[in-house]
């Protein structure tokens, strides 16, 4: 059984470390042994079946050792958790570098994402609810586990803001710890601010707008586009180049690549997650691995064949074809890809918006009932921003959907990781 570390908040944040370490530690030991073997996977994305797979293990054999596990990571796991989307910012800060698209290349790429999510959303919700027709036995579905709640959003942005006030004087002297903290304050701080001005706007908007409505106006300030838009923004103001806020080195890093380290560990973690709703996965796991196991590959094909069918260039084509995976583990799929990461951020970051949005009128509108189908639809087809909004709206479909688009990812990374696949998809995507 492992150690149970001091209670309070300062033991707390030990096990927070401890356990982003060991996380970040296996990460970075199945990264060295797959660059060795040769083997184009995603080390988070191993990482994370890995530590489903043990945890299961563990289980069979000895339950309270699986559980005493679990729960010694569940404090990262529960930050990493709650800060997951911000280690999507630096990515869309970083977006300026990205090769420039051809004339109205954006608006085919719009195209496509609103196309090609709705063939998702689709062909996954009638799927889904067919195969959970024919289950009878699922039985019902949990609702989704509280998250763990953290200090509100307004306070963290004005501790965060209070930071990077402090770092300014150093910054303008030239000290690099200085300018570092100073622009890592101001992401976080924009960021947290983002979620402070949606949380506020989601409970003044007016009731007639409906459900709909409401979901539009909010999205449009998605912590992770504002905090990516006001970070940017100062950027300009202060001159400050990009490439020093991520400069791809860890030795000497920038405010994004401290960020974005932590997207590794936080892919991992999604396996404590799986094995935390195992009773969920075995409720349902004929839906659940019948549908994915099509939603994968289609979404994947749909995204390349389209970007040929387009005439996308091939900067554009490759970042388009991971839309309808989750941004840590899209992120790597884009690099087997050769795409820029940039790019990819901002169509997965638009086609979960956009999911959010018109998903749940859309399932409506198509006859797709029940948590599991409905669910399922939503993960598959608009990852983690489509279930974080079924949080407050249908608990018990967001704990279906948390689960999908967590194997959705898994299986995609996969499958492009397969080279006679990626071959493939590049191919039917550029014409090559």
């Amino acid at each position: 059984m492992p150690v149970r570390l001091t209670a309070g908040r300062g033991g707390r944040a030990v096990r927070v470390v401890a356990g982003v370490g060991v996380l970040g530690g296996l990460t970075a030991a199945l990264a060295a042994g797959l660059r060795g073997l040769a083997v184009p996977l995603p080390a988070s994305v191993v990482a994370m079946l890995l530590v489903w797979a043990g945890l299961l293990g563990l289980e069979w054999w000895r339950p309270p050792l699986a559980r005493g596990w679990a729960a010694a990571l569940d404090p990262a796991v529960g930050f990493l958790g709650r800060w997951m989307a911000l280690f999507f910012v630096p990515p869309l800060v970083m977006l300026p570098q990205a090769p420039a698209p051809q004339a109205g290349e954006l608006g085919r790429v719009a195209l496509l994402v609103g196309l090609g999510l709705l063939v998702t959303l689709s062909t996954t919700g009638w799927l889904a609810q067919v195969l959970a027709r024919r289950r009878a036995d699922a039985g019902p579905v949990p609702p989704r586990a509280a998250a763990p709640r953290g200090r509100p959003p307004g306070r963290v942005a004005v501790c965060w803001g209070a930071v990077a006030l402090g770092a300014v004087p150093g910054a303008w002297a030239g000290l690099r710890p200085a300018s570092v903290l100073l622009w890592l304050g101001v992401t976080v701080a924009a960021f947290a601010a983002g979620a402070w001005l949606q949380a506020r706007l989601g409970a003044r908007l007016p009731a007639g707008l409906g459900a709909f409505g409401r979901r539009a106006a909010v999205s449009l300030f998605h912590p992770v586009l504002f905090g990516a838009l006001v970070t940017l923004g100062a950027l300009r103001l202060a001159d400050a180049p990009l490439p020093a806020y991520r400069t791809g080195d860890l030795l000497h890093p920038g405010a994004g690549d401290l960020l974005m380290a932590l997207l590794d560990p936080a892919v991992a973690a999604l396996g404590v997650l799986l094995y935390r709703q195992r009773a969920l996965l075995r409720a349902c796991a004929a839906p659940l691995l019948g549908t994915l196991a099509v939603a994968a590959p289609l979404a994947l094909a749909t995204a390349a064949l389209g970007a040929g069918l387009l005439g996308l260039s091939a900067d554009y084509a490759r970042a388009v074809i991971p839309r309808s995976v989750t941004t840590p583990i899209a992120i790597p799929i884009a690099e087997m890809l050769g795409a820029h990461p940039g790019i990819t951020a901002a169509i997965v970051v638009l086609t979960g918006v956009l999911g959010a949005v018109f998903g749940p009128p859309v399932l409506d509108a198509l006859g797709v009932r029940g948590p599991v189908a409905r669910g399922l639809a939503i993960g598959a087809s608009a990852h983690g921003i489509g279930t974080a909004a079924l949080v407050t709206e249908d608990p018990p479909a967001a704990a279906v959907s948390g689960v999908a688009f967590a194997l959705m990812a898994a299986l995609s990374a996969l499958a492009v990781g397969l080279p006679p696949v990626r071959a493939l998809l590049l191919a039917w995507a550029t014409g090559g």
